[in-house]
């Protein structure tokens, strides 16, 4: 398992699935975004509706005992700029490309 795939595997909840978009490896740290829908139960029609999808940061840094989450930050997305810009490709400029993917 790559070191890119064991950080997207940390980001599996037991609730959501976390859908990962990029992650940025740069020595010891490593920054990932991504969005997760968030689903209610309809008990009477035995069906998950999604509600609400969210924006979603990930910081985590090396530790002795492997990578860990430092920071997770996460915002509904609500049609303001603040959590569409999460979700921006990374880099300067409108289309991204600045960073180093791994």
């Amino acid at each position: 398992m790559t070191e890119t795939e064991e950080l997207r595997a940390a980001v599996e909840l037991p609730a959501a699935k976390v859908h990962a978009l990029d992650i940025v490896v740069d020595g010891d740290r490593a920054t990932g975004r991504g969005h997760a829908p968030h689903l209610r139960r309809d008990a009477d029609a035995c069906r998950f509706w999604a509600f609400q999808v969210s924006a979603n940061t990930w910081r985590w840094a090396r530790t002795p005992q492997g990578r860990r989450i430092a920071e997770r930050v996460n915002a509904d997305l609500d049609g303001t700029e603040g959590p569409r810009a999460m979700l921006a490709p990374p880099g300067p400029g409108p289309t991204g490309g600045g960073d180093q993917h791994r």
